[in-house]
């Protein structure tokens, strides 16, 4: 998933987390272990016997311009601030580790196999990589020419930091670049 789907060639050792009662998270960064974050839940989430245990994950609007959005005459509840993501068993979260992000105490259980469970990480390496019949030295010629007009491009945007992914498709008939089609995110 990691390298087709975000261009990351490795993953960072797998930790693996459980939460009982008096269990949370408090928000943090921790982007200087890979562009991308995950979280693989464990949790069998519609049987389980406590509250509590979602990923929050900072609102992103929230960061650089909180003060110039913010609505005097209104208040502001917690979905406001941060996402809450129900860890669902077999769910994968991915998002931008650079986001404060935490997990909500975990109320009501203290057995350790009725708990929240989940492993997590980072994805990392990102670099390009090729999939296909084509040789990499045939294509690198092919997708550097795609590349070009998209740099040109972002140099006319405003500076930001962070990771851009993109897929290619390369006919191996024609050496001819195309954009792959979009696949719905969740």
């Amino acid at each position: 998933y990691g390298e087709k789907q975000l261009g990351c060639r490795a993953i960072s050792p797998v930790w693996m987390s459980y939460y009982i009662d008096g269990c949370g998270q408090d928000l943090h960064c921790d982007s200087f272990h890979g562009p991308f974050a995950y979280v693989l839940s464990l949790t069998p989430w519609e049987g389980r016997v406590f509250t509590g245990g979602e990923t929050l994950i900072l609102q992103p609007q929230l960061l650089g311009s909180f003060w110039q959005s913010l609505n005097p005459n209104k208040g502001l509840e917690l979905s406001d601030v941060v996402t809450l993501v129900e860890p669902h068993f077999n769910q994968l979260t991915v998002f931008d580790p650079r986001f404060p992000h935490g997990v909500r105490p975990v109320a009501g259980t203290r057995d350790p196999q009725k708990g929240r469970l989940v492993l997590h990480g980072w994805f990392t390496e990102p670099s390009p990589f090729f999939d296909g019949p084509l040789p990499e030295s045939d294509a690198l010629q092919h997708l550097n020419a795609a590349l070009e007009p998209m740099f040109e491009q972002l140099q006319a945007l405003p500076q930001v930091t962070g990771t851009i992914t993109m897929q290619l498709t390369v006919s191996g008939e024609t050496g001819a670049a195309a954009q792959a089609p979009r696949k719905p995110r969740r």
